[in-house]
C-alpha cells in the first residue's frame, strides 16, 4: 500500500518508525526543515527513546497553583530529551520532500494520506501562541522542573532543564494573551540572569473535538486534536496515535474507533477549558498529580 505522511513532528515522525519494516510503501512531505515550536522537550518514561538522546530525567516537579503548591518526586517522572534529534533519528533513511503539500491533493496518488502538520491542519481552531527563551543557568537543577499555572487566562509557565546548564523558561495560554506571555517570560528571564540562547514562538491548535479525518485522509497527533487542553502537552499523545494508527493502518475506520478512546482517555478533560473555576478546583486537588501518577500505568512504546 502506498501511504504518505504529510507532517514530520512527534506524530508524523513516530509513525514513519512504526511502518519502517513493513510491506507499505511510505513517503514523506515536510516544507520544515526544523523544528521551531516552544516545547519544553519532555516525553513520559513510558515513550522509550534511545538513551543517547535523553538529555536529562526530571524526578522532582513543583506545581504552584494560585497560593498552593505541589511537589511530585516520586520516581522519574519524564525525561528531557533531543528532540529534533529524535525526530531525524526516526525518518533516517528516508527522502523527505521539502514542498508544501495538500494532503487531498496527494489522494489522488496514495492509498492513505496521513496528515500530521499540527496547527496548520486544524479549522477553527483555538490557537495560542506560546513564548520561550532558553538559557544558560548553571544553578537550576537540571532534575527539577517548575510549572505555575493561571486557570483565569487557561494556561501556565515553565521551566524545564535542557541538560548541561541549559533551561527552557516559557509560557502560553489557551485565551491567547501573548503580550502577557512574552512579559512574563522575560521576568524569569531576568531573575535567572542567564545568557539567552534562543527564542521561539509557535502557534499550538486545540480543539474540543477529535478530527480523525475522512475516507483515506486520516489525521494524527496535533492535526487531529490530540493535545492536552490544561497543559497543551502533544509528544505523548503524538506517539500514542501514531502508534494507534500504525497498528490499523490497513483499517482506518478501527483506527478512528481507537482514536476516540484514546482521545476520551488522555484528554478527556477538555471540557474544562470552558470552565475555568471547576478546572482550577479539578487541577489543583488531582489533575496534575494524577496524570503524573498514572505515567507507570500506560502502556510502553518504543520510538528511536
Amino acid at each position: 500500500m502506498r501511504i504518505a505522511i504529510v507532517g514530520l513532528g512527534p506524530a508524523g515522525a513516530s509513525l514513519t518508525h512504526f511502518l519502517r519494516g513493513t510491506r507499505h510503501d511510505v513517503s514523506l512531505y515536510d516544507y520544515r526543515s526544523r523544528l521551531g515550536k516552544p516545547c519544553g522537550n519532555a516525553f513520559a518514561p513510558n515513550i522509550i527513546v534511545p538513551r543517547n538522546l535523553i538529555r536529562t530525567t526530571v524526578k522532582r516537579l513543583v506545581v504552584n497553583f494560585g497560593k498552593k503548591q505541589m511537589v511530585l518526586n516520586k520516581g522519574p517522572l519524564f525525561n528531557v530529551v533531543d528532540k529534533p534529534g529524535l525526530m531525524q533519528r526516526l525518518v533516517e533513511g528516508y527522502d523527505v520532500m521539502r514542498e508544501m503539500a495538500a494532503p487531498e491533493i496527494l489522494l489522488k496518488h496514495y492509498d492513505v494520506v496521513v496528515d500530521a502538520r499540527g496547527p496548520s491542519a486544524v479549522r477553527n481552531p483555538s490557537i495560542p501562541t506560546p513564548y520561550q527563551v532558553k538559557i544558560s543557568d548553571p544553578k537550576w537543577p537540571q532534575d527539577e522542573a517548575f510549572m505555575n499555572f493561571d486557570m483565569r487566562r487557561m494556561g501556565y509557565l515553565w521551566i524545564f532543564p535542557q541538560g548541561g546548564d541549559n533551561v527552557a523558561i516559557g509560557a502560553g495560554y489557551l485565551r491567547d494573551e501573548r503580550k502577557y506571555a512574552v512579559d512574563i517570560v522575560k521576568r524569569y528571564v531576568d531573575q535567572r540572569n542567564g545568557k539567552i540562547l534562543s527564542v521561539e514562538g509557535a502557534p499550538i491548535a486545540t480543539k474540543l473535538k477529535l478530527d480523525v479525518g475522512a475516507g483515506n485522509l486520516v489525521r494524527i497527533g496535533e492535526a487531529a486534536g490530540f493535545i492536552h487542553h490544561i497543559t497543551m502537552e502533544g509528544n505523548r499523545p503524538a506517539v500514542e496515535s501514531a502508534f494507534e494508527l500504525s497498528r490499523t493502518i490497513n483499517d482506518l475506520d478501527a483506527y478512528r474507533e481507537r482514536a476516540q478512546r484514546l482521545f476520551r482517555m488522555v484528554l478527556g478533560s477538555a471540557w474544562l477549558s470552558k470552565h475555568p473555576l471547576l478546572a482550577g478546583m479539578f487541577v489543583t486537588s488531582t489533575r496534575v498529580w494524577l496524570t503524573m501518577r498514572s505515567l507507570s500505568l500506560l502502556r510502553t512504546i518504543r520510538v528511536g
